[in-house]
């Protein structure tokens, strides 16, 4: 009943896209305060010799071990999609990003920490962090991170491109254990944090997969071991205050028509998008769950919460509001498999929203399944997914 209503309103269109095609991305504004130095190449610090000698005792220090799966599904996007802010290595001792590393600590029930810059272009992702950040819910045992798992993806890649801020600055030659001196005092800690938040969130900005409302869910599972107010840091500003800093820059991309009504509830699953006509949508965002269709009698298993998924839409449409295409001549529902290469075998109709700037620029809003027989979704989450889909294409300028 669901997927019929759907199809009698809505024209869908079919277009094939490159997935890792570069783009050039606007020039970055200023973040909101006073520590942030907007992104250009005057303000790059080439990564020195010394730091990348260094390596190899932070390999031995920290048990570090490579991780291509990171390269190709975290860094390589990123690259791709950012080549005038970030560029990978060529020689031993190019400028640019290098390898990436896990390092062995932490479960998914206790992340440790998430990523850290040892300078010289290696960065590392805590094993515990990329399990946490798999789970549906925090303190869950996460699973591999599929291709359609793009809110994890985005989560994953916000802190990946955090770091990233950090080596585009060069933070790692104020570190002692470099032998270096201490270009930056204690005092400036938080504020040099805040330019690497600034810095990262950018870098989500034109991948079509990573959603700046990755950086929401790394946040939130950050303050689900820490607590929102951890005013007690000396290095990091508050995840409260890192959150609302996102949110804002949200808000603020979106000319303030993607927005919460209540900011500092963090954990809501529903945000408003304000139309061309200033009419208010609420888009009430259910969970998402994994694409393998349950057996007979039993519940499927969640992918991501509602709060989690709710945070990656927000940012896409954010996206697109601010390339004034949030309607629907630059909407578009194309078959899944267009996009994700790890689809299992199943007969279940998994459709992409997508919002097309032209070939190379592009965002993926979100994903669904249409279950035309009601077979996959019982009553109220078949009522639940459409009216989500019918409030969130409404607001774009859909008849539904």
């Amino acid at each position: 009943m669901f997927a019929k209503r759907l199809k009698l309103n809505i024209a869908t269109g079919v277009a094939a896209f490159t997935l890792f095609s570069a783009a050039c991305p606007a020039a970055a504004g200023p973040w909101g305060g006073n520590s942030y130095t907007p992104v250009g190449n005057t303000y790059h610090t080439p990564v020195s010799r010394i730091e990348i000698d260094n390596f190899p005792k932070e390999i031995q220090q920290y048990n570090l071990i490579r991780n291509t799966w990171l390269e190709e599904k975290i860094q390589k996007p990123l690259l791709a999609y950012n080549p005038r802010k970030i560029f990978k290595a060529k020689g031993k001792y190019d400028d640019g990003l290098r390898q990436c590393y896990t390092e062995p600590v932490g479960t998914y029930e206790d992340s440790d920490s998430a990523a850290t810059y040892h300078g010289g272009g290696y960065i590392s992702v805590t094993r515990g962090r990329i399990e946490e950040i798999s789970a549906p819910y925090y303190g869950q045992r996460g699973i591999p991170i599929k291709d359609y798992n793009i809110y994890a993806l985005s989560a994953l890649a916000s802190d990946y491109a955090h770091e990233c801020g950090h080596w585009y600055y060069g933070d790692a030659v104020s570190e002692r254990r470099l032998q270096q001196n201490q270009a930056t005092a204690d005092r400036d800690a938080i504020a040099m944090e805040e330019r690497a938040d600034a810095f990262g969130i950018r870098l989500l900005e034109d991948v079509p997969h990573f959603s700046v409302g990755g950086d929401l869910i790394a946040m939130r599972l950050t303050a689900c071991e820490q607590g929102w107010n951890n005013d007690d840091s000396t290095e990091h500003p508050s995840n409260a205050i890192r959150w609302d800093n996102t949110y804002r820059f949200i808000k603020n991309r979106a000319d303030n028509r993607v927005y919460f009504r209540n900011p500092s509830n963090r954990n809501s699953n529903v945000f408003y998008i304000r139309d061309n006509n200033h009419k208010e949508w609420k888009i009430a965002v259910p969970v998402q769950y994994r694409i393998e269709p349950a057996a007979p009698g039993t519940n499927k298993r969640v992918l991501r919460s509602a709060e989690d998924r709710a945070a990656y839409v927000m940012g896409q449409a954010a996206w697109a509001i601010k390339h004034d295409i949030w309607d629907k001549d630059h909407l578009y529902i194309v078959n899944a498999s267009e996009y994700f290469h790890d689809l299992p075998n199943t007969n279940l109709d998994i459709n992409v929203l997508v919002a097309k700037l032209n070939n190379k620029r592009w965002k993926i809003i979100d994903w669904f399944i249409l279950d035309e027989n009601d077979t996959y979704y019982n009553q109220a989450e078949s009522e639940k997914l459409y009216l989500y889909l019918q409030s969130l294409l409404s607001s774009a300028g859909f008849d539904i």
